[in-house]
């Protein structure tokens, strides 16, 4: 998959302005190196540099450019990335159906267990899913500061506290509705759980840890992943956006587009997914999201894309989840739509930097059915000559 572009909350001029001048740019360099000479053409040629090629007529040219000196021009493939990038860190002996991460264990939903590890995939304690909560019935888990588990069940309309070993603590069912999706807001003492319900479209109820009664409501519906990030934001993943959600649910910013799956692929500013998967912060404020089936898309604190990668073709994802501890990106491997053969593997942050930075083979980086055109003959700008460029 190539480069997505789609809407932004803060697109104009700036952005617009930013992609013509690098295709205009592209088009300088590309012009005089690129073209074999097939003939003097008719009439006079435009002046030319000392020593370059002449002019190709407009009869000469070809709408599609070929270089003629690839390695020069495009910069050779990188010999300093890893070829085997990701690891897997643990198998269960299920399925995966869903993870969450803290910052010493992993916990796992195999479907039928909830399986504690460590971060390197040594198991720490596991328990068997009561019903209603096993094949994909239950939700995200969320993982208090104590080490409890919260699950959630639509199904079951129920949602449960398990203690680190699996004791169930308490079970209620919120206001009598349908929870979708849990969430916490907070670290510490100030950590609070948040249940999503179907019957509520405007607001999520907030839970009581210690007894699960219902104590208010907080400004968010979570409808797809909800991080906390480092500065104690919320990443919002959902319908194709991305969102930064302050704690006390105000939406700070949003980068994004409806569209997902390739539909209506276009230019633009921010980020279009094919399909939108769980966001995380890096510590430099990069935005790292999901994007199943085999990228992982960085967008900068501003809602600009950065790029997008596939590990070298070595990034499968088996699942949305994702998840980033320490230096480290966690998220569930294994091919698509078939969760009976998945694992949750790692990728060092920096790994995915290095292939975020390195040289890549030219993609459709426009969009499909995007195109270029010039007022020059054969799309040659001669000395002198202010380019012009329009981008369909």
């Amino acid at each position: 998959m190539g480069r997505r572009a789609g809407a932004h909350t803060d697109a104009g001029g700036p952005l617009q302005g930013r992609a013509l001048a690098a295709v205009a740019s592209a088009v300088l360099v590309a012009a005089p190196v690129a073209v074999s000479v097939l003939g003097t053409g008719a009439g006079t040629p435009p002046p030319q540099i000392p020593g370059s090629p002449a002019a190709p007529t407009a009869a000469e040219i070809s709408p599609v450019c070929t270089t003629t000196q690839p390695a020069s021009a495009l910069g050779p493939t990188s010999t300093t990335l890893p070829a085997h990038p990701v690891t897997t860190v643990f198998t269960p002996p299920g399925s995966v159906v869903g993870f969450t991460a803290s910052s010493t264990n992993l916990y796992v939903d195999d479907g039928t267990h909830l399986i504690t590890t460590t971060l390197t995939g040594a198991t720490v304690s596991s328990f068997a899913l009561p019903a209603g909560f096993t094949g994909n019935s239950a939700a995200q888990p969320v993982v208090d500061p104590a080490g409890n588990i919260y699950l959630s069940s639509y199904y079951a309309q129920r949602v449960d506290k398990f203690s680190p070993a699996g004791t169930l603590l308490w079970s209620v069912d919120p206001r009598g509705g349908n929870p979708t999706h849990l969430f916490s807001v907070g670290t510490g003492s100030s950590f609070r759980l948040m249940a999503s319900l179907v019957q509520n479209a405007s607001a999520s109820v907030v839970l009581d840890t210690a007894t699960g009664a219902v104590t208010g409501t907080f400004p968010l519906v979570d409808q797809g992943w909800v991080t906390q990030t480092p500065g104690g934001n919320l990443l919002v993943a959902a319908n194709g956006y991305v969102s930064t959600v302050s704690p006390t649910g105000a939406v700070l910013s949003t980068f994004g587009a409806s569209a997902i799956e390739g539909n209506g692929v276009h230019t633009g500013s921010g980020t279009q997914f094919y399909y939108p998967g769980q966001a995380v912060q890096g510590p430099d404020g990069t935005i790292y999201t999901a994007d199943p089936l085999t990228t992982i898309e960085a967008t900068a604190p501003d809602g600009f894309l950065r790029g997008s990668t596939t590990l070298g073709g070595a990034l499968a994802f088996g699942g949305w989840g994702l998840a980033l501890v320490g230096g480290t990106l966690y998220f569930q491997s294994g091919p698509p739509f078939n969760a009976g053969t998945d694992s949750i593997s790692s990728v060092p942050l920096a790994t995915v930097e290095a292939f975020l930075g390195a040289d890549h083979v030219p993609s459709n980086s426009l969009g499909w059915g995007a195109g270029l055109t010039t007022p020059a003959t054969g799309n040659y700008f001669a000395p002198g000559q202010a380019p012009a460029v329009s981008a369909t």
